[in-house]
């Protein structure tokens, strides 16, 4: 803005000076549209100097910069749409369900920015190249691969902190992607570890939106339960559960549907656990009685295994018979 009304009251060496130190931000940033705005406006002052007779500016320095800079979006453009299938496979049940989903899965990885070295320009198309590679293979229950490949993408976020301040969303999951591979290891404590640092997070520049809080306390409640859970220490987990009693209506009011699925789901797994049968019922009726699809059809499998043998605790025999026939 600075730019723009010193330029029209021709005030053209102040202007120079703020276009350069938004110049600076901008690349540190990689902030790439930013930067084809403000070599844009880089363009006009020169034009503005030749006409003062200052030839000391290279323009074809000025048009090599702007190359780079479309380059770099549109190679960041890709990965997005790369990023866009492998995530729309992994949201909707986790993990690759038939072999059209696997196809798919195999051909992202296999894409020339995916399996190629030093196919990323950009540091930002580094996290999101690493990222994808570790939604690949999640998704393909590789989680050793997994492991190694978000694991980079924290490593290069936390290299760069400009860029994961800007990136908030990515650095969350990332961690919580990170907490699931642990699991999978079964190494609790890390596990932890990576939920802790989720947690640290929590009115932190950069994570302090309500769409990043709401993530933080989603995954604090959520997955605290279903790290305990794992571990069989369903009295820790119903005191996680029972300890947001005020706060989890207006959370889940605000939440994704898919974190509701998530709630309801760990929550009934932590009553059932601590043997509060009914109560673990109604949530997961809650679950069931959904007329969702298409979202986390792995939550709602798991869902209509955990109410049969709710059922079965309870000796409702006539019901679980019937609930099992309609299942099969």
């Amino acid at each position: 803005k600075n730019i723009e009304i010193l330029f029209n009251k021709a005030l053209y060496k102040e202007c120079r000076k703020f276009l350069k130190r938004a110049k600076r931000i901008a690349s540190e940033s990689e902030k790439f549209y930013y930067l084809i705005e403000l070599i844009a406006w880089e363009k006009k002052l020169i034009e503005e100097f030749y006409e003062s007779g200052d030839f000391n500016v290279n323009l074809e320095e000025i048009i090599k910069e702007e190359e780079e800079v479309i380059a770099k979006l549109r190679n960041l453009a890709e990965y997005h749409v790369l990023y866009s299938k492998i995530n729309a496979i992994f949201r909707s049940g986790g993990f690759a369900k038939n072999a059209e989903e696997r196809k798919t899965v195999d051909e992202i990885a296999d894409y020339h920015l995916i399996k190629g070295k030093n196919t990323a320009i950009s540091t930002r198309a580094a996290s999101i190249c690493y990222y994808i590679k570790g939604l690949c293979a999640a998704t393909n229950r590789e989680f050793s691969d997994s492991h190694t490949f978000f694991n980079r993408t924290k490593e290069i976020l936390d290299n760069n902190p400009k860029i994961r301040l800007d990136l908030g969303k990515r650095y969350i999951l990332t961690l919580f992607h990170l907490m699931r591979c642990y699991i999978d290891e079964r190494n609790f404590d890390m596990a932890q570890k990576m939920l802790d640092e989720v947690k640290s997070l929590n009115g932190k520049k950069g994570f302090n939106s309500l769409d990043l809080t709401l993530k933080i306390l989603n995954i604090s409640v959520i997955d605290q339960m279903n790290v305990y859970n794992l571990q069989g220490e369903f009295d820790k987990a119903l005191e996680v559960y029972q300890s947001r009693e005020n706060e989890k209506t207006s959370i889940f009011e605000k939440s994704s549907k898919e974190q509701q699925i998530k709630f309801l789901f760990n929550a009934a797994y932590t009553l059932f656990g601590a043997g509060e049968f009914k109560k673990a019922l109604r949530l997961l009726n809650d679950i069931l009685n959904d007329n969702e699809q298409k979202l986390r059809q792995d939550l709602y499998s798991f869902a209509r295994i955990v109410n049969l043998l709710i059922h079965f605790e309870l000796e409702n025999y006539e019901f679980l018979e019937y609930s099992s026939n309609a299942a099969i």
